[in-house]
């Protein structure tokens, strides 16, 4: 208060000083010029008051317009100068307003104003003011129900730093989703969306139409195709228990979305086989089952890490689990889609276990490429979904022997196997299989070769070849070599000739092994050794060693003996004399037409023991060195 009088003394002051200049410089004397400037200054100073207070009272006077009605209310007459007055509400009921109430304006109503002290006195009044009709309240939803939602738990600034692609968090998301759970929408049209981590701030006003229309139908049972984006927006109210009664409810909802969507867009899958498993891990001790009960309910064929591992142990690779860490994948291909896809998932196990045993005679892991060693480390649940955390702050879930999960004071971690290693170089093995594949059972061959050089640092990291670890080197020159597809050719065509599958008009045609009655191989047996003994009139009947069926089926290097043996009777003089030079290592250069003759001997070989003999590499050829030292023999023999 003192300020405020201490300021108005200076201004007055001040203006005394400017008008008493002023008047001097008019040629008024000092002496007379400070009391006039006081009288001057008084003069005006009262005329601006009471411009002042008369502009005042005219705008209190002013009639009532219908623009202001839709504002605060405003006194009609200068009798109505208090700031309380009295509606008349379609000339039936009254209610008396303070100014600052609310009231709404847009109904039809007749508003009559009358002075406060009359209405205290109970006595009768004459109405002031002229009836106003304003048109009646219309419902604008469901946009004035969207607005409300989007003032909730908004942010004003968006944070450049967020994580998700809208200025409301997860935690606002959730807010949100809790405020529209119930909601359902008719909209006739449908308008698509595109984007990334969706929420409701992620749409327009139509698109979150389309999306709740959608949502409708969705949970009266009817999934019906839309994209991707809005699947996304109701697997995170799913994940968020939004209309989710518990953990129970939720897996199933979960997975019966899953298993009927995936139908439209099969792109889902990918995603959900990770989130499924994480709500397991969060919930799983409300949930009260095994994950291979959960894991049975998917709705595609899934191997879990510990299975996965004693299939490869076993010789069975699993294409799910290979492509979930690899950056091709052959499943997303036309080949695979409209191909025999179990002829193709067998031939390709077929094809990685025959690499695999290429590996080791190299002395290296193939395995390493694809499972790395068990690391432990920090566990962040449910990665790329808007998801707020409302698990439990300490428990341990143990899936397998190969992966735990353990959550203290609210922190996850986990120790399992790393399946994340080497995601291109995987890609490049998928990729190349997939090409020679499609060589022989007839698909297109368009298919363009992955660059070497794409998986280089995968092995190198920033240091050069010659400095890299001694595996790792190994492993990529083996892959980099020629021999490379050459074995995965032959796999291939082993695997053909093993399964007796054949082509036909472009499609891979899985023939039924010949089934033979093995009770009735021993007296067949017999019935062609006494035939032989018949024949025979010229020489005694020589001893004949019958095998019984256990020595054959157990003996498999007997097996691999007699092929060999007839391979090598079925060769000419010429292939003969060209297989000896390669196995004495002898070059073989000026030999007429080797490549033909190369090409005829795994032609043969191919027939009768389902493997290619020879391989060439830099314009060089050589015997694969499991049949080296018995084809040798036999030759020599021979």
């Amino acid at each position: 208060m003192l300020k405020g009088c201490l300021v108005v003394g200076i201004i007055c002051i001040l203006a005394v000083a400017l008008i008493s200049a002023f008047l001097e410089s008019l040629g008024v004397s000092s002496d007379a010029s400070l009391p006039v400037a006081f009288v001057i200054f008084g003069v005006l100073t009262v005329g601006f008051l009471v411009i002042g207070y008369r502009r005042k009272q005219n705008v209190n006077t002013q009639p009532m317009s219908s623009n202001r009605l839709a504002g605060d209310v405003q006194p009609i007459s200068s009798r109505a100068n208090h700031n309380t007055f009295e509606v008349n509400r379609n000339m039936v009921n009254t209610k008396t307003i303070t100014k600052g109430d609310d009231f709404d304006p847009m109904e039809l109503h007749t508003i009559e104003v009358v002075s406060k002290d009359k209405i205290e006195s109970n006595k009768k009044y004459q109405s002031e003011s002229l009836a106003k009709r304003i048109p009646a309240k219309k419902t604008n939803e469901p946009y004035d129900t969207f607005s409300r939602m989007r003032k909730i738990g908004h942010r004003n600034n968006r944070d450049p730093y967020s994580f998700y692609g809208s200025s409301s968090g997860p935690e606002s998301f959730l807010q949100q989703a809790e405020f529209m759970k119930s909601f359902t929408d008719n909209y006739e049209s449908a308008k698509p969306l595109e984007a990334y981590w969706t929420t409701y701030e992620s749409m327009d006003n139509e698109q979150l139409r389309t999306y709740f229309t959608w949502r409708t139908k969705v949970r009266e049972g009817n999934i019906t195709e839309i994209s991707l984006s809005y699947a996304f927006c109701y697997i995170y109210e799913l994940l968020n228990h939004v209309e989710v009664s518990d953990a129970v409810d939720g897996l199933n909802k979960l997975i019966s979305f899953w298993s009927e969507f995936r139908k439209h867009n099969d792109k889902i899958d990918r995603y959900m086989i990770s989130w499924v498993k994480d709500y397991y891990v969060i919930h799983s001790k409300t949930l009260g089952i095994s994950f291979e009960e959960v894991a049975s309910r998917y709705p595609l064929p899934h191997t879990t890490q510990n299975t996965h591992v004693e299939n490869i142990k076993n010789g069975k690779w699993d294409l799910e689990l290979i492509e979930l860490h690899s950056t091709y994948r052959m499943s997303q291909r036309e080949f695979y889609k409209k191909g025999n896809t179990k002829v193709i998932c067998e031939c390709l196990s077929y094809v990685l276990e025959y690499l695999n045993k290429w590996f080791r005679k190299n002395n290296l892991n193939f395995v390493d490429l694809f499972v790395g060693e068990a690391q432990s480390g920090y566990w962040a649940s449910l990665q790329n979904a808007v998801y707020v955390y409302k698990g439990p702050k300490n428990t341990l879930v143990k899936l397998s022997e190969h992966e735990v999960y353990e959550c203290k004071n609210g922190q996850w971690s986990d120790r399992r196997l790393n399946f994340y290693v080497f995601p291109q170089t995987k890609g490049y093995i998928l990729k190349a299989i997939e090409i020679q594949m499609r060589k022989v059972f007839g698909g297109k061959q368009n298919l363009k070769p992955q660059s070497i050089s794409d998986i280089r640092t995968e092995f190198t990291g920033s240091r050069s070849l010659k400095n890299t670890s001694g595996w790792k080197r190994q492993a990529y020159e083996l892959i980099k070599s020629n021999d490379f597809e050459h074995v995965i050719s032959n796999a291939i065509q082993a695997f053909i000739k093993q399964n007796n599958v054949t082509i036909k008009g472009g499609e891979i045609v899985e023939v039924a092994p010949v089934e033979i009655d093995m009770s009735q191989l021993g007296r067949i047996r017999e019935e062609q050794a006494l035939t032989a003994a018949k024949l025979n009139t010229d020489e005694d009947v020589a001893d004949v060693t019958i095998v019984d069926d256990a020595q054959v089926e157990d003996n498999d290097d007997t097996s691999t003996l007699a092929g060999l043996a007839g391979l090598t009777k079925a060769l000419d003089a010429q292939e003969s004399a060209t297989l000896l030079l390669l196995l004495h290592n002898k070059s073989t250069v000026g030999v007429s037409s080797i490549e033909l003759t190369v090409e005829q001997i795994n032609e043969k070989a191919l027939e009768i023991i389902g493997d290619n003999l020879i391989e060439e590499f830099d314009g060089k050829y050589s015997v694969y060195v499991e049949y080296s030292d018995e084809l040798l023999e036999l030759l020599e023999d021979k």
